[in-house]
């Protein structure tokens, strides 16, 4: 990763206790309208990356590479990928790509990690046999995707997936997939779609969030978020290996 040294937590933050990572109130959109989602993700997000990353990993569509931190203590370096005209900072870009095309990068990896980039490629298929051919033999592919979440960086969203779409998706472009776990359910799915669409002001949205939180210990609505996860998730983690 370029500026290794320079890199400072962004979106999630480390807790005080360490080895928990958070939103943080402080980032653009965080504070606002994202809040709720981004609780969902980054617990989903931190277990699937401790649990499979590992040696050189591919950061694709980094951004300003807000899961490094978390991934960092766990493989041996990284390198990291993005278009040039990303709205996130890029200082940590070793190499510029346009990712809805061909490209080529001059290593291999163990590790690669897609996070909240696929639905805004329009060839999806193209980009995952493009990393395919990157990774080492049973190299690992960790894809994170929202599924009921708003337009955001329009017009280059495309696509929303089912866990039956990411199934098929995958083993067409050459993966066996281990494992698809849903994050989030239809109370904070509601709770999500609320805030962004009527409490869009940092007063407003504190409100709804403390409301939120109270609603989330009722053992009723906790029984029919998760009950619901499968049917109305917010998004989902993925894993999978090379053929």
């Amino acid at each position: 990763m370029k500026n290794k040294l320079d890199w400072k937590p962004n979106k999630f933050v480390e807790t005080e206790e360490g080895n928990i990572w958070v939103p943080n109130k402080n980032y653009p959109g965080i504070s606002n309208h994202s809040n709720i989602i981004a609780f969902k993700q980054i617990i989903q997000y931190q277990k699937a990356i401790q649990n499979n990353a590992s040696g050189y990993l591919l950061d694709c569509g980094c951004g300003d590479v807000p899961y490094y931190g978390i991934y960092k203590h766990f493989i041996t370096d990284s390198y990291c990928i993005d278009w040039e005209y990303s709205p996130q900072e890029q200082v940590h870009v070793d190499q510029f790509v346009n990712l809805n095309e061909k490209f080529t990068i001059p290593h291999e990896f163990d590790t690669i990690l897609l996070s909240d980039v696929l639905e805004h490629i329009a060839e999806p298929k193209q980009l995952l046999q493009e990393l395919n051919k990157l990774l080492k033999p049973n190299g690992k592919i960790i894809i994170m995707v929202p599924f009921m979440y708003r337009l955001h960086e329009e017009p280059h969203d495309y696509y929303r997936y089912t866990e039956h779409g990411l199934r098929h998706l995958l083993n067409v472009s050459n993966y066996t997939v281990s494992e698809i776990e849903s994050y989030g359910g239809i109370v904070d799915v509601i709770f999500d779609m609320l805030n962004k669409v009527f409490f869009n002001t940092h007063r407003r949205s504190k409100i709804l969030f403390k409301i939120y939180t109270l609603i989330n210990k009722i053992g009723y609505f906790k029984r029919v978020n998760n009950a619901r996860k499968y049917s109305f998730p917010m998004g989902y983690t993925l894993v999978a290996h090379k053929k």
